[in-house]
């Protein structure tokens, strides 16, 4: 099996990428259990509007499942920009 140095490149910016977000995740997890109870209490209550949407790690702060992220809008610009203007007749 010959690997080409892109291969090489290709695979160590991958597993560079991937510890970064291990430890990006393990620093979110550790500063969580630092909070309080009374912290936790008051930041899961079901009247923080900050709540409204919930990302990963206050899913796990909370234990409550993260709001899932809104499908790409897949369709193409709006054409109303470059339609020509009619002119009034005279």
């Amino acid at each position: 099996m010959n690997i080409t140095r892109s291969m090489v490149i290709k695979i160590v910016v991958v597993l560079t990428i991937t510890v970064i977000i291990a430890q990006i995740e393990t620093v979110s997890t550790s500063q969580a259990q630092q909070m309080s109870a009374e912290e936790k209490k008051s930041f899961c209550s079901p009247n923080n509007p900050r709540l409204k949407f919930v990302n990963s790690t206050e899913s796990k702060i909370c234990g409550i499942p993260a709001t899932p992220s809104p499908p790409a809008n897949n369709t193409g610009p709006s054409n109303s920009v470059n339609s020509p203007i009619a002119k009034p007749n005279p």
